[in-house]
């Protein structure tokens, strides 16, 4: 398994150690409307921003 955001190599955890001590301090997040991890300010991936950014956030709730 490997993480999601690095590409390092992980056990059986989603992020690797490194990864998940950024999530931990809010530099990692999840998107919210694909569930993507990534290391973007925002609650929205790079690729979910760009198809919704006209759209309200309410509408994804």
């Amino acid at each position: 398994m490997h993480c999601p955001v690095c590409g390092k190599s992980t056990k059986f955890y989603p992020l690797c150690e490194k990864c998940h001590d950024l999530k931990d301090a809010g530099r990692i997040t999840r998107c919210i409307i694909c569930g993507k991890w990534n290391d973007a300010d925002g609650e929205l991936c790079t690729d979910c921003y760009e198809r919704h950014k006209d759209k309200k956030m309410t509408e994804h709730r």
